[in-house]
């Protein structure tokens, strides 16, 4: 969960143009999306 956080963190740094959707989303899919099964992994889609 650190990873997310760190990882949202640095796409809001980097990329100030996206928004907190695209940032979280990025972020899922970079450090959490291989730990969740399909149906948690659709919520985050």
């Amino acid at each position: 969960a650190m990873d997310f956080l760190v990882q949202m963190f640095c796409n809001l740094i980097e990329h100030a143009e996206w928004t907190m959707p695209q940032a979280c989303s990025d972020a899922y899919s970079k450090t959490l999306k291989k730990w969740h099964g399909w149906v948690a992994s659709t919520t985050f889609t």
